[in-house]
This record gives C-alpha cells, sequence and structure tokens, in this order.
C-alpha cells in the first residue's frame, strides 16, 4: 500500500471507524450459552415482533 496513493479522506475515514466502532460493538454470548445465544439472535436478527421464537432457536441450533 503506498500511503501517497490514499487520499486524506479515507485516513480520516479510518482512523474515525477505529475510534467508534469499540463504542457500539456488543460482546456475543459464550458458544455454550444457549440461551443466551437464542436472546441475543431475537434481539438482533429478529425483532419483538417477528415470529421467530427464543424457544424455536434453542430447538433449531446445532450445536
Amino acid at each position: 500500500m503506498n500511503i501517497f496513493l490514499v487520499s486524506v479522506n479515507e485516513l480520516i475515514g479510518d482512523a474515525v471507524q477505529k475510534l467508534i466502532c469499540p463504542l457500539f460493538t456488543v460482546a456475543l454470548p459464550d458458544a455454550d450459552d444457549l440461551p443466551a445465544l437464542a436472546a441475543y439472535w431475537k434481539a438482533h436478527y429478529n425483532t419483538a415482533q417477528g415470529k421467530g421464537q427464543v424457544q424455536n432457536f434453542m430447538l433449531a441450533y446445532p450445536g
């Protein structure tokens, strides 16, 4: 990567991402904590009004 070919906007954007991303990052539950994984799935990949149910996730989980 040639630093002289990178625009100032790209450098600033990268710096801002590195500063802001940790503020909004949510840790994933442990892989062996099935109820926590199901709750995470419901909160982040489904909605409160969605058809997906935590119990169904736990039954279908292959782990």
